[in-house]
């Protein structure tokens, strides 16, 4: 189904996520995720037309990868970065969603976070391949002291792979 975001988005939200359109806690989460994947300002209550149909988007993306993956397994862990092929190199404007493990209280949990192409080209120019991009993050996070999971996690990817790219320069 296409959401053009003219409607209320809270039950579409339940559709994809598969719960009663009252459950606004299971709603309020799935939105709060979506909104720091795609750096919308969680105190934004009003999203505009095009916001929600990104949010819709996101969720309908997410939750089709959850279908198909298993979300975490010990050893063999099934990250994938849904991007061009390898020869491609990426738009520097486009999203690019990168799936990966974090850690927490002696877990990991799987995270998704939407980055922009230039700093998946910047990391292929420091020779860290696309597709050992989740791993690489999995390893960079268990091992950055400064590493918060109450702060946005997208922000301080972004931040990490900057450090990375511009270190040495």
């Amino acid at each position: 189904m296409d959401y053009d975001g003219l409607n209320p988005l809270q039950p579409e939200i339940a559709k994809i996520i598969k719960c009663s359109p009252k459950s606004q806690s299971l709603i309020a989460k799935a939105t709060k995720q979506a909104k720091q994947a795609l750096n919308i300002p969680l105190k934004q209550r009003k999203l505009s037309q095009q916001q929600r149909v990104k949010v819709y988007n996101y969720l309908v993306n997410i939750h089709s990868q959850t279908d198909t993956e298993s979300p975490k397994a010990p050893n063999n862990m099934p990250v994938n970065i849904h991007s061009q092929p390898d020869s491609a190199i990426i738009d520097p404007f486009s999203i690019v969603r990168v799936a990966f493990y974090l850690p927490q209280d002696n877990s990991r949990q799987r995270s998704v976070v939407a980055l922009d192409g230039f700093l998946i080209n910047a990391l292929a120019a420091k020779g860290i391949n696309r597709e050992n991009i989740p791993q690489w993050l999995t390893d960079q996070l268990e091992q950055w002291g400064e590493f918060n999971p109450a702060i946005g996690i997208t922000r301080q990817v972004r931040y990490l792979i900057t450090l990375t790219t511009t270190n040495n320069h």
